[in-house]
């Protein structure tokens, strides 16, 4: 890891990750073919939501507090897939796959001092003067816990993840016809078993208090969800134009089950979801296309029945160019009729409000994507260069309460900003090629964002640009040796005040491999 504590622990992560896939193929009245994956990973990492004051961010943004010596996430992960594919003809394709996911997870992580709550975290760091002084000193180990109210809340947030499915897709193909359809049948589960331990600072350490293990009343739980998903496209040519038209029809039936009261809570939702494209063949190597595209995302289980799906049409108008040089540049306009906030502990909430949603009514996202790119030759030489960004507007289009810390607590009004969304964003890489060597220079810069929507206690994240290189040797046809190196002017920049007090982008970085294919 980046980061420094005191204590000299870890703060960087650990993971290991293995894949196996295993196909056979027969004909037997078409090709077939049957493919097995099987995946497992596992990761310690020592992270924290916690940040620092500006103050101390602005002298060393790579220090962590005492307070988050304990931080650590412990997960693994384990997925099986059989998938049977069939082409029964030229004209005919069809896939059935059967799927299993399972990912595990311990966090223990700094939550809160008992008298103070999560909400009220970043406030200790926005102003550590006055009576927040002592808590701040807590949390950067330099004063001692000499209350119960002063006493680090450290939560154990275990969480079981699992969810399974069958999936069949078909495709139809004539000259001038492309028909897609397929059906999905899913199911998923989280179980959650939320608890609390308590900790003193004593000499810069975190002593345990001798109290026993808590349970989060709040967060003892199971939900599950079944949904059945039937969707279809067809793309219609003729001529030089060509006509896309998509339909999904999603039905979920959820369930939330309470540990401590027993309390069951049940909630169906069932939505067609159509798209329509139309694209028009300037020339061989320029396409014109337009589209509108309805957007949803159901509520999760155990929302409150007031709580709506966010709803949105989607507008597009593009203009795609494949030669001399790519480039495609698309302006669009997200139309949200209702957009949905989820109070999530990374947004700053307190354990009882987790995984609550929230509605946030009309919203627009509009703006412009484009990509440039290309190759450029002299001689033996090879220069490949590529433009890319996003320029986006969004903000809110209704007056509304709300106590969703990613939002902000309080009123957002008629055009405040949705948070972490910076109004541009932009690469360019050049580079140059010869023989067996490559290099590649990038420079990333993105514009200022803020950190929420309410206007009250909202920061504002600076914009800033980063300088990367990268080279490799390829040594055989299969294989190179490569160097990358990021953030080569060791640019010092903010990333996030959420959940608590600012947190620092990647430092300048060195990486080195070998890759070898065979």
């Amino acid at each position: 890891g980046f980061k420094k504590l005191s204590s000299g622990r870890d703060t960087g992560f650990e993971r290991h990750d293995i894949l196996a896939k295993i196909q056979h193929e027969w004909d037997v009245q078409g090709e077939h073919i049957l493919e097995l994956k099987w995946n497992y990973a596992d990761e310690v990492s020592y992270e924290t939501y916690l940040g620092l004051s500006q103050g101390d961010f602005e002298s060393a943004p790579y220090d962590r507090y005492a307070a988050s010596d304990k931080d650590k996430m412990d997960w693994d992960y384990l997925q099986f897939q059989v998938r049977h594919m069939d082409q029964w003809s030229s004209q005919f394709f069809s896939s059935l796959a059967v799927y299993s996911h399972r990912f595990d997870r311990v966090w223990d992580k700094f939550n809160a001092f008992r008298s103070k709550a999560s909400s009220e975290i970043n406030g200790i760091l926005d102003d550590p003067t006055g009576s927040n002084e002592q808590f701040y000193n807590i949390l950067r180990g330099t004063a001692d816990s000499s209350s119960q109210g002063e006493e680090i809340i450290y939560g154990k947030n275990s969480r079981r993840y699992l969810s399974r499915g069958v999936q069949w897709e078909g495709t139809w193909e004539t000259s001038n016809n492309e028909l897609k359809a397929g059906v999905l049948y899913h199911y998923d589960r989280i179980l959650r078993d939320h608890k609390f331990n308590y900790f003193n600072m004593v000499e810069g350490e975190l002593i345990s208090t001798g109290a026993s293990e808590e349970s989060d009343s709040s967060n003892q739980n199971k939900d599950h969800s079944r949904a059945l998903r039937f969707h279809m496209t067809n793309e219609h040519r003729w001529g030089r134009w060509m006509l896309k038209t998509r339909l999904r029809r999603e039905s979920v039936k959820s369930e939330r089950l309470n540990h401590v009261t027993s309390e069951v809570e049940r909630r169906e939702d069932d939505l067609w979801i159509p798209g329509l494209g139309v694209s028009y063949k300037l020339h061989q190597d320029h396409v014109l296309f337009v589209g509108a595209y309805r957007g949803l995302t159901l509520p999760g289980p155990g929302q409150s029945s007031g709580t709506d799906p966010e709803e949105s049409v989607n507008y597009e108008l593009g203009y795609r160019m494949k030669a001399p040089i790519y480039m495609e540049w698309v302006a669009f306009f997200n139309d949200y009729q209702n957009i949905l906030g989820t109070c999530s502990f990374s947004s700053g909430c307190d354990p009882e409000n987790l995984d609550v949603q929230f509605n946030g009514g009309r919203a627009h996202v509009s703006g412009l994507e484009w990509v440039v790119g290309g190759e450029a030759k002299w001689k033996s030489w090879v220069f490949p260069f590529r433009f890319s960004g996003t320029y986006t507007k969004a903000f809110f289009e209704t007056q509304f309460d709300t106590n969703n810390n990613e939002w902000g607590v309080g009123t957002v009004n008629s055009g405040d900003p949705l948070p972490y969304l910076p109004k541009l964003k932009w690469t360019v890489s050049v580079g140059a090629q010869k023989g067996r060597w490559s290099v590649e220079s990038l420079f990333f810069w993105q514009d200022r964002m803020w950190d929420q929507s309410v206007l009250e206690g909202r920061k504002e994240i600076e914009s800033y640009a980063t300088l990367g290189l990268n080279t490799s040797y390829r040594f055989a046809e299969s294989g190179r040796f490569f160097v990358k190196l990021e953030n080569i002017t060791g640019k010092r920049y903010v990333v996030s005040y959420r959940p608590f007090g600012a947190r620092p982008g990647k430092p300048r970085w060195f990486t080195t491999g070998l890759q070898y294919s065979f």
